[in-house]
């Protein structure tokens, strides 16, 4: 009897020992995870307005130049090109002055925390100005800007 005593608790002893091994054996699992950041750019603000300034017609100059700085953000690294659109020439009543915009220099985004300038200038031909009327002008100009 104390033979199988000793063989029964053997017996469960080992039984025990087989189910806490089944208990601490897990399956793991990883499971990849995945995103993608857009690569945009938008005008941050509004820009200046193109100041040509007073023009004096009676000046020796042979071209007026305004500075351009339009403000904009894009995804970090990403260098985007800002273009022109439609050019309204300056008018004043039935007067005009065509104007011409350069090429846009932009540099990488650097997020959308923070804005960069594109910037460029424009540029009124002294033809254009030296027999015009003595009035206010307005134009504009449409910009684009793309990834």
């Amino acid at each position: 009897m104390k033979n199988q005593r000793t063989l029964l608790k053997a017996a469960v002893a080992a039984l025990l020992a087989c189910t806490a091994g089944f208990a601490a054996a897990a399956d793991i699992q990883t499971v990849a995870v995945n995103a993608s950041v857009s690569g945009v750019c938008k005008f941050s603000g509004a820009a200046a307005a193109i100041n040509f300034g007073a023009i004096d017609p009676s000046a020796a100059a042979a071209i007026k130049n305004a500075a351009i700085t339009v403000p904009y953000k894009c995804t970090k690294g990403l260098t985007p090109a800002v273009t022109t659109g439609t050019i309204v020439p300056l008018t004043s009543g039935t007067d005009t002055m065509v104007f011409t915009v350069d090429s846009f220099v932009t540099v990488a985004g650097a997020g959308f925390t923070a804005a960069v300038n594109a910037t460029s200038a424009a540029h009124i031909a002294a033809a254009v100005w030296q027999d015009a009327p003595a009035g206010t002008y307005v134009g504009s100009v449409v910009l684009n800007i793309n990834n």
